[in-house]
């Protein structure tokens, strides 16, 4: 969850989100045999491959994160920034949220440049075409992911055991000066939690309204453990300078509003599907995290106890505007 340089989202939320985001590209959406799609497949592979060697179980590519993963590289390659946040300021939680996502999602971005002068533009360098070039410049990308090793916050995300999905987004461009070319190539992973089927959701809402958050465990013998409630202000936009003085995002912000427990949380074992109210007093933006737990039989849902979301996956990370109605992000930088 770190950004590197080197000089060099029940499914129709989801598929409103993938809608959304391919109308955002104008014409030029992915299809399966595109260079960018056979791009992915290759670096699931080599994912797959360093995660396998670690002990970790296969992830699989998921169109939705993939076509956000491509919009976020996009902005950035366009705008010659690096990083985790965008010209409007959101952090990937928080664009991908508000774009309709309610997985939990970690991001992994990777930011390369070049310049040639005097000679024509090389197209290996950049040419959004070429499945190899594209494949290519993924792969240095979750090279020096691994090349950090345990501890180093990229190649942990890549590993991380708890993760389903992954969208994988890349996009480069090419900008003539005179006999000067600058290239800008950027690499996002969006790994994706997902453990649970959402029911859809109003984002936006009125300080001091309260919204429910329904839906149903996937996996079987597993409960809703618990909901995790922060609250940031509205984010200012941010200059590319901005950005590139940035580095890694917290998946969480400094103004913890609330945590719900097993006691406060209405839960079906039979059906595992849930329901958490959540009050919104003010305006700004708040970040729901849900957590769960396998084992419902001994998850104490009716007495109130000592309870801990330590060692327990994030699965969802649901986002409300209260206050404002915040545009699609990003739309207005989209080509």
């Amino acid at each position: 969850m770190l950004d590197t340089h080197v000089h060099g989202l029940k499914r129709l939320a989801l598929g409103l989100l993938l809608a959304a985001l391919c109308a955002a590209r104008a014409g030029a959406a992915d299809s399966a045999d595109s260079a960018l799609q056979r791009a992915r497949l290759d670096q699931l592979d080599a994912i797959n491959r360093v995660r396998a060697a670690a002990g970790a179980p296969p992830v699989r590519l998921d169109p939705a994160a993939s076509e956000f993963a491509t919009l976020r590289a996009r902005q950035a390659a366009e705008h010659a920034y690096r990083g985790h946040w965008n010209l409007d300021g959101y952090p990937p939680w928080m664009h991908w949220g508000l774009l309709g996502g309610m997985d939990h999602i970690n991001e992994n971005t990777h930011a390369a440049w070049a310049r040639t002068t005097g000679a024509p533009p090389g197209p290996g360098i950049c040419d959004m075409d070429d499945p190899a070039m594209i494949a290519a410049a993924m792969k240095k990308g979750l090279d020096a992911f691994m090349a950090e090793g345990p501890g180093g916050g990229h190649h942990d995300n890549v590993l991380d055991p708890s993760h389903t999905h992954a969208g994988l987004g890349f996009h480069c461009v090419a900008r003539a000066d005179g006999d000067t070319v600058e290239y800008q190539l950027r690499y996002y992973e969006e790994f994706v939690d997902r453990y649970i089927a959402f029911d859809p959701v109003e984002r936006n809402a009125a300080p001091g309204d309260t919204v429910t958050v329904t839906g149903r465990v996937l996996a079987p013998d597993t409960g809703l453990f618990a909901a995790v409630v922060y609250h940031a202000p509205f984010p200012t936009p941010m200059t590319p300078e901005q950005l590139n003085a940035k580095s890694s995002y917290l998946d969480y912000t400094e103004t913890q509003a609330a945590d719900l427990w097993p006691w406060d949380i209405a839960f079906d074992p039979e059906t595992q599907s849930f329901s958490v109210p959540l009050k919104l007093e003010r305006e700004g933006v708040y970040y729901v995290q849900l957590y769960i737990k396998s084992g419902v039989r001994d998850i104490s849902y009716k007495t109130r106890g000592r309870a801990s979301t330590r060692g327990l996956p994030c699965a969802g990370g649901v986002v409300f505007s209260v206050g404002r109605t915040l545009a699609a992000p990003g739309k207005q930088q989209s080509k």
